[in-house]
């Protein structure tokens, strides 16, 4: 049989895993929320990618960056394209692609909403690898409730 300070430890393991498990998968209400940097190279030039999601009550903003890190890149030469997500994952509004105008060390591209929900921004990247384009995911941005 268990000692009253056994039964008060587990009691306190089982409520901290439960709370840690709930706080993990909650989302943050207004703000901005970060992807995991993406990483990758294109005909010898670096690049990093990444998607956010920037939410205030009844708005919302789902970007997508790429930046070179080897330097200015010429005019089109990278694009990207924002994509806003529901909780669910279902894709509910993306942008244009759009692409450098001019030499650039980075491009980011909003798809804006207005509207309350729980939200993620997970973009497409391009970039030009002198006789096309290789598009290149973002890493999806934790949730964000408007």
């Amino acid at each position: 049989m268990k000692s009253t300070k056994q039964k008060l430890a587990l009691m306190l393991v089982g409520t901290s895993l439960l709370g840690a498990s709930v706080g993990a998968v909650a989302p943050a209400f207004a703000g901005t929320a970060y992807s995991t940097v993406g990483v990758f190279t294109v005909s010898g030039i670096n690049y990093s990618n990444q998607a956010y999601i920037i939410t205030s009550p009844g708005n919302i903003s789902a970007v997508s960056q790429i930046n070179s890190t080897s330097g200015s890149v010429a005019a089109g030469w990278m694009g990207a394209r924002g994509r806003l997500f529901n909780a669910a994952g279902t894709l509910i509004q993306e942008s244009q692609t759009s692409y450098t105008s001019v030499n650039a060390t980075s491009i980011s591209v909003p798809t804006v909403r207005t509207g309350t929900g729980t939200w993620n921004s997970y973009g497409v990247t391009y970039s030009w690898t002198g006789s096309s384009y290789t598009p290149y995911y973002t890493f999806r941005s934790p949730n964000q409730t408007s």
